[in-house]
């Protein structure tokens, strides 16, 4: 059979694999579920910005899509101070990181530059950007 110092090695190892295993369970976070119907009603309300028709809902509906999404992420244990900084940590979540990154990019421009012009079809590709990081988060379907 096996000698004691041999059983006792055994034994220490089997301790330590279980210990660490233990270890990593408990400091894992679990990523919460998020309110769906929170994040639907608050899309509806994008979605009616931008058929609006004016330049001034557009670039409503793009801020606020970014603010939906900074929350969803925050909401699911992404850190950070800033959108910025959410983004940076989180883009492991996100399915398309760089087309969310350039929706946010507009995003300030528009809220920190005078007389960005916006027209439809980019307000309706940055809104769609932050709708897909929705989706990735699990906010929206």
């Amino acid at each position: 059979m096996y000698s004691l110092p041999v059983l006792l090695m055994l034994a220490a190892v089997l301790f330590v694999a279980v210990t660490v295993l233990v270890i990593i369970l408990l400091t894992q976070r679990k990523r919460p579920s998020l309110n769906k119907s929170f994040y639907a009603r608050h899309w509806s309300e994008i979605d009616k910005l931008l058929v609006n028709g004016s330049p001034e809902s557009w670039q409503m509906a793009v801020i606020n899509a970014d603010k939906l999404l900074f929350h969803a992420m925050r909401a699911k244990g992404v850190r950070g101070a800033h959108m910025g900084e959410v983004l940076k940590n989180g883009a492991p979540l996100l399915s398309n990181r760089n087309a969310v990154w350039r929706a946010h990019k507009l995003r300030n421009q528009l809220a920190h530059e005078n007389g960005v012009r916006l027209d439809l079809a980019v307000a309706r590709k940055a809104v769609n950007s932050f709708k897909s990081g929705l989706r990735d988060m699990g906010a929206i379907d």
